[in-house]
């Protein structure tokens, strides 16, 4: 999947360079943005995203603002982004267009007080992107998004169905560059963690709360 998108990148972004430079006394380029953009598409054609649909395919339910770090560890801010889980990329709105943002050139975004970073794991998972709940030298914490599709009658014709989909995430534990998803019960993650002795500090916490299962690996 990421070798199509830079092929697509190579083809794309020339083209886009060059509307970026038409446009650059437009507000949404006060930022640079042409430093982090991969290309710009009309809102709901570029995929399956239709009124036909539903449910949403982004992570927040409204465009959100946004900070980004780039490979220069300059920050720069925006109004309206989000992630689209359907496409696996990150988003910026503006004027009824959506600028796809490239990954290899910012360290990290973060939406509202949410922290996303480039996928960069040696894994066979598909994301482009992942959620990072918390991080030392030793152990990170992250969330990774998927779309549950299911089709469901519908309420308008008879014998028709509509998709319905619904922004599903699961945790992960990364040790030593490996990917670990995390277990449901308690024994289990603190057995990865080789915290078993630790476990009566832990009475009252629910792992499957983020903020109870940070709480846990900072331990």
């Amino acid at each position: 999947m990421k070798k199509l998108i830079f092929t697509f990148w190579l083809i794309s972004f020339p083209l886009f360079s060059q509307r970026i430079g038409i446009q650059r006394t437009n507000g949404i380029f006060n930022n640079n943005l042409e430093h982090f953009a991969l290309a710009k598409i009309k809102t709901k054609t570029n995929n399956e995203v239709s009124s036909k649909n539903l449910g949403r395919y982004y992570v927040k339910s409204t465009w959100t603002k946004c900070t980004i770090q780039g490979v220069d560890e300059k920050i720069h801010h925006f109004k309206s982004c989000n992630y689209n889980v359907f496409d696996k990329r990150m988003e910026l709105l503006f004027d009824d267009e959506i600028v796809i943002l490239d990954s290899n050139s910012f360290t990290k975004i973060k939406l509202e007080k949410d922290v996303f970073k480039p996928f960069k794991f040696d894994s066979t998972n598909d994301n482009n992107y992942f959620q990072e709940l918390f991080s030392d030298e030793n152990i990170s914490l992250i969330k990774l998004y998927r779309l549950k599709k299911k089709s469901i009658p519908s309420t308008q014709s008879l014998g028709m169905f509509k998709q319905k989909v619904k922004v599903m995430s699961e945790n992960y534990f990364v040790i030593k560059g490996k990917i670990i998803k995390v277990p449901r019960s308690m024994k289990k993650i603190l057995k990865i963690l080789n915290k078993q002795n630790l476990k009566g500090n832990f009475k009252g916490l629910n792992p499957r709360k983020d903020s109870d299962l940070i709480k846990i690996v900072k331990a």
